[in-house]
């Protein structure tokens, strides 16, 4: 585990320092190896949205809201995406991540009816 910390110090060092797409590469990487791993999402994300590529940090979301974790860790990278969407995108961009977080609460929990007071506490 000590290597994923010092790959990961040394992408955000790229980010910073060097060559973006080397850094990219190296969190790439690291993610399809370690792709449960939230913590480095979150690294990436940061490193992505100081780039001001708002394209590539949605896609890099879309992935991310895609993967199989705990809904505790779902919860954290919807309420993060969400926030991304309010500072960079439009109200309907807003809607269709609460949209998609109504479906993840929807599809992931039997026992509670999915409604929007359901999403509200999710989110």
């Amino acid at each position: 585990q000590q290597h994923v910390t010092i790959i990961s110090k040394f992408a955000q060092f790229e980010f910073k320092y060097g060559d973006i797409e080397r850094g990219r590469t190296m969190f790439d990487s690291l993610l399809s190896s370690y792709p449960r791993c939230v913590d480095l999402w979150c690294v990436y994300l940061d490193m992505m949205i100081q780039t001001n590529d708002i394209t590539t940090v949605r896609e890099i979301f879309e992935t991310a809201i895609s993967l199989k974790v705990s809904v505790k860790k779902m919860k954290f990278l919807f309420k993060r995406y969400l926030k991304f969407k309010e500072l960079h995108g439009s109200s309907d961009t807003v809607d269709s991540v609460r949209e998609k977080a109504k479906h993840y609460v929807s599809k992931n929990t039997c026992t509670i009816p999915s409604n929007e007071s359901t999403v509200e506490v999710f989110l």
